[in-house]
């Protein structure tokens, strides 16, 4: 998808060694269900708020 946007965008292809698919793997504290609003609301409070339903939101800011 990459390689597509940036022929589209430029009209040139990116050299295979600009970038790699190496991913580190998730540290083991952030797995969780980000579509739990509890969940997402308790560890990520802004993002929740910035997303969430407006009920969801209001709940998401209670202590």
């Amino acid at each position: 998808m990459v390689r597509k946007a940036h022929r589209t965008a430029t009209g040139a292809d990116l050299p295979d060694d600009s970038f790699t698919s190496h991913c580190p793997e998730l540290d083991p504290d952030w797995d969780f269900d980000f579509g739990d609003g509890e969940e997402l609301g308790r560890r990520l409070p802004r993002l929740a708020e910035f997303y969430a339903e407006p009920d969801q939101a209001e709940a998401s800011t209670r202590p």
